[in-house]
């Protein structure tokens, strides 16, 4: 699938660069601007998400372990179920919510914001010195979804 995807973006890279030659020096700076910046911005969203899926995983192995020593352990004393539900109660309430609870970790990423810090540089950049031109731009930007979506139909024919 990598190789695939790879594959498909360099041909769009190689389209846009023939665009961006043919047309104007604008045109040719905002979309390699718009290309790399979404490429850069994918691959690290990709592998903040993969970081964080394997950490789920480990966590979960590891709550299951303990809640089935604690239905072991339920079941030996033999609770009735007010008593249960009242401790059930007073541990979700002494837990706290942290931000790495509520899934805005990823959002967070530090190589992510510097990605999106460079994409926002390049386009005041471009803006400052009349070269910014917001066709390449967005053309740049939405190769990269049509590369996946492509890709995706690609590999979907092969199996």
């Amino acid at each position: 699938m990598i190789k695939t995807l790879t594959i498909i973006y360099f041909a769009f890279w190689l389209v846009l660069l023939g665009a961006g030659l043919y047309a104007q020096k604008a045109f040719l700076l905002s979309s390699q601007l718009g290309f790399f910046c979404a490429i850069i911005i994918a691959c690290v969203s990709f592998y903040s998400y993969k970081k964080r899926v394997l950490k789920k995983l480990t966590q979960k192995d590891n709550v299951k372990t303990s809640d089935d020593e604690k239905i072991d352990k339920i079941s030996d004393e033999q609770k009735d179920a007010k008593t249960l539900l009242n401790e059930e109660k007073a541990r979700l309430k002494a837990q706290k919510t942290k931000l790495k609870d509520m899934g805005l970790g990823t959002a967070f990423v530090p190589y992510r914001l510097f990605a999106y810090a460079i994409l926002v540089a390049g386009f005041i950049l471009l803006k400052r010195n009349d070269l910014l031109d917001i066709l390449g731009l967005f053309l740049g930007l939405s190769i990269m979804p049509f590369g996946a979506l492509l890709a995706g139909f690609l590999n979907k024919e092969s199996k």
